[in-house]
């Protein structure tokens, strides 16, 4: 999965089932504090997923409405609530 962040910044990673991307790109990698803790709400994690977006689990209606609310245009997914297909 190839995920591209917001000012360039582009990475490779591999999910097992149920993984959250969260856990596999922690505030230390991809340089961004989730102002809200990780619970969705805020948008600050936003990120382009430019590969392998069907690997991950459909966005939670809070997501969606984070997403609605950014108006990010589709590919785009909250690190902080993605998770990879079980």
């Amino acid at each position: 999965m190839r995920i591209g962040m917001e000012g360039g910044k582009t990475f490779e990673i591999e999910l097992e089932p149920g993984a959250a991307l969260r856990e596999r790109l922690g505030e230390e990698i991809i340089g961004q504090k989730h102002t809200c803790g990780g619970h969705g709400r805020c948008g600050s994690c936003v990120a382009l997923i430019e590969c392998g977006l069907e690997e991950l689990q459909p966005p939670s209606e809070a997501e969606s409405r984070i997403l609605r609310i950014l108006k990010a245009s589709p590919g785009h997914r909250l690190i902080c609530q993605a998770k990879a297909k079980n």
